[in-house]
């Protein structure tokens, strides 16, 4: 009796374990395509044998996957069933290099990862980079992910692994010149102290579209970071006349003390610049645009040797400088910002003795300065 009743159970149980492994057929599928129950089809397209999934089954899994896609990405939320399930269809043959699903199964990933840093961003690091790491992905998704993760600096403060995928790319010429992309390269460009190194991990492409965009640093404070701005711009042919125009003359004005080297590659510049009216205007037209001129030259031993220089081939500046110290000092126009020429006395002291300046604006300096105390 115990026997019958031991294979009886035992019986019992290998039957059901039998009807729970049921696989579903061609036609079963046809029946769920057909009523579009996307998650059961897709739970159940791999039953068939592998001999049974001919060019029809491939088609009818991809038309699947895809509207699957359509479907859960139109929902309010995702949900850990779905997302499982779009971890493990993206690893079928069909859909591996399928450009249109990645781009869809990509804005899904994107959904799961802005609800997540919405809730908790500090228990999403994993998630990110188990989506960024484990699957293949459409060259967009780079730049749509740092612009996400861009907002949660303190669990992603290093957004650079994360772009190189795009930056790397043979297409990243379309995208490093826009932003967050364009910030980080920048960033890294300026940042590097093995510039040669950094470029083998950059399609010359990007460095080339994001070197344009580095002209605000032509005048920046730091002579380090201006020079390499520069370097970086002679290297990639992005340096126009006026961008090397202007670089020459900030250098010369606002650094205290020039090389050899420096000094004759700025003359090279100012001799350009003597028969260009144009880019002289430019060059100009960028300096007026600044709240305080770059003048430290003039507070220099060697004043009176630059402000010759400048005279000769940039005369401009002196007029534009000298009209807007007595500007300034006469009150004769509103400054927010304080003097625009900080070295305008110096200036003056330094130039009067040239006959350069007119008469008129000497003597206007002399009245407007004749109860100041030395």
């Amino acid at each position: 009796m115990v026997i019958r009743l031991l294979l009886s159970i035992y019986l019992s149980f290998s039957s059901i374990g039998l009807a729970e492994a049921v696989l579903y057929n061609s036609q079963d599928l046809d029946v769920l395509t057909k009523n579009k129950n996307y998650r059961e089809y897709l739970d159940h397209a791999m039953d068939l044998k592998p001999s049974k999934r001919d060019q029809k089954w491939e088609a009818q899994l991809e038309e699947m996957g895809l509207q699957y896609l359509d479907f859960i990405s139109a929902q309010r939320k995702t949900n850990i069933a779905d997302i499982e399930r779009v971890k493990k269809i993206s690893h079928f043959k069909v859909f591996y290099s399928n450009e249109f699903f990645i781009k869809k199964r990509d804005y899904y990933f994107l959904k799961n990862i802005s609800e997540c840093l919405a809730k908790n961003e500090a228990n999403c690091k994993t998630k990110v980079d188990n989506y960024f790491l484990d699957f293949k992905h459409d060259i967009l998704f780079s730049k749509d992910l740092v612009n996400l993760l861009k907002a949660y600096p303190k669990s992603f403060d290093d957004l650079w692994p994360y772009a190189k995928p795009l930056v790397q790319n043979t297409l990243s010429e379309f995208y490093c010149d826009k932003s967050p992309i364009k910030e980080l390269v920048i960033e890294r460009l300026m940042s590097a102290i093995d510039l040669n190194a950094l470029k083998k991990s950059i399609h010359k492409d990007c460095i080339k579209v994001v070197t344009p965009h580095l002209k605000s640093f032509l005048t920046d404070k730091n002579s380090e970071i201006r020079d390499k701005a520069f370097s970086l711009m002679f290297k990639n042919e992005n340096l126009k006349i006026e961008d090397k125009g202007l670089y020459s003359t900030y250098s010369f004005l606002s650094k205290s003390s020039l090389s050899n080297t420096e000094v004759d590659s700025i003359i090279k510049t100012f001799k350009n610049l003597k028969n260009n009216y144009e880019i002289r205007t430019k060059v100009l037209r960028e300096l007026k645009s600044w709240p305080h001129f770059p003048d430290s030259a003039f507070s220099q031993e060697d004043a009176p040797i630059k402000i010759k220089v400048i005279n000769r081939y940039f005369p401009e500046i002196l007029d534009y400088y000298s009209s807007t110290c007595l500007d300034y000092l006469k009150g004769r126009k509103t400054f927010t910002r304080g003097n625009p020429t900080p070295q305008c006395h110096r200036f003056f002291h330094s130039i009067s003795p040239l006959n350069i300046l007119s008469e008129t604006k000497l003597h206007e300096y002399q009245e407007a300065t004749k109860y100041r105390k030395n």
